[in-house]
């Protein structure tokens, strides 16, 4: 699933959670979205509930040490 250039992500990342709780994709990409480490643990924790997303893009996003150690930690359980 991808979002338009121009799309505030960041801005409404909850309404983001509930379109892909419905759309269910395989694939995310989020990148260049302003996303935080917030948004990485809002989408991890989403992530957790529905094993589905085989791939996504993190690329040219605000993501510190928070969000990285989260994201490594939910890889280490589901590898």
């Amino acid at each position: 699933m991808e979002f338009a250039g121009d799309a505030k992500v960041a801005d409404n990342f909850e309404s983001v959670i509930k379109i892909f709780r419905i759309m269910r994709p395989n694939i995310i990409d989020l990148e260049n979205k302003d996303l935080e480490d917030s948004h990485l643990i809002m989408l991890l924790e989403f992530m957790q509930k529905l094993e589905m997303v085989t791939s996504i893009n993190l690329r040219k996003n605000k993501i510190g040490n928070a969000g990285a150690e989260a994201l490594a930690d939910f890889i280490k359980e589901h590898d």
